[in-house]
């Protein structure tokens, strides 16, 4: 995934900041689902695909933001700022199974992301350190173009299942004559419900299971940073981790063996 950013900026009397951003999105994407089963009898061993994968996906998005800080006092500042939708155009090439036959498709959607504002607050006890946090709230729920039913059924979906988008985040900066030198933290809240789903016991009976964090959970990112001011220009380079624990319903049945 990549995003480029355009961005202007200005301020009145060194106390009022104001800027806006064009955002440019891509995004690249392989997922395979598989699972192996080997005979007892035999030893033999069977793969099977789960049902639209492997897939690929390429994509391309465009947002828009705009922001304010204001200083309250020479170490304390707080902002606010919006993000509109990122609204994706995804294309998708898929294997799907028995449609009469085997066959590899392809799809193209529309999707839009949540509008998020953020507020944030900043400490800079002095010219050289600055530390600050910001509170990020999604305004609205991922939403897909209806071109026909299967549109349809993912909407009702993040209508019925989907959080708003909840993340915090807090970061540090030193400076050193031209070096920069960042850290920082960030939590964001998982993206849907329980949801219930229809499952089959070891005996073969259809039950309801209850799954948690479905295919997006809790996220939790660690970054850091360095980079040189040149004055008219600035260079910088960033590392993130980014570490997720979710549930796929993928062959998890409805009970628990040891």
């Amino acid at each position: 995934m990549s995003k480029m950013s355009l961005g202007v900026g200005g301020n009145y009397d060194n106390r009022l900041y104001v800027g806006a951003g064009l955002n440019f999105h891509s995004s690249a994407l392989d997922q395979y689902d598989s699972a192996a089963f080997t005979s007892a009898a035999d030893g033999t061993t069977d793969v099977y695909n789960k049902q639209y994968t492997p897939y690929s996906e390429s994509s391309d998005g465009f947002s828009a933001s705009v922001g304010v800080i204001a200083k309250v006092n020479p170490q304390f500042r707080v902002g606010a700022a919006i993000e509109t939708p990122t609204w994706w155009t995804i294309n998708r090439v898929y294997r799907e199974y028995e449609n009469p036959a085997d066959g590899t498709y392809a799809e193209d959607r529309k999707l839009s992301t949540p509008l998020k504002a953020t507020v944030s607050a900043a400490f800079v006890p002095n010219k050289n350190f600055a530390l600050n946090v910001d509170y990020v709230l999604g305004l609205s729920k991922t939403k897909f173009k209806e071109y026909g039913t299967a549109e349809q059924e993912l909407n009702n979906f993040y209508s019925g299942y989907g959080r708003s988008v909840s993340e915090i985040k807090a970061g540090a900066e030193y400076r050193y004559e031209g070096f920069r030198l960042r850290g920082g933290y960030g939590y964001a809240a998982g993206a849907f419900k329980d949801v219930s789903i229809l499952s089959f016991g070891n005996q073969g009976a259809a039950q309801q299971m209850s799954a948690g964090s479905l295919l997006a959970g809790n996220r939790s990112t660690i970054g850091a940073g360095i980079g040189y001011d040149f004055k008219s220009f600035y260079i910088d380079a960033a590392y993130q981790n980014v570490k997720a624990n979710y549930s796929s319903p993928f062959l998890a049945g409805s009970e628990n063996l040891n």
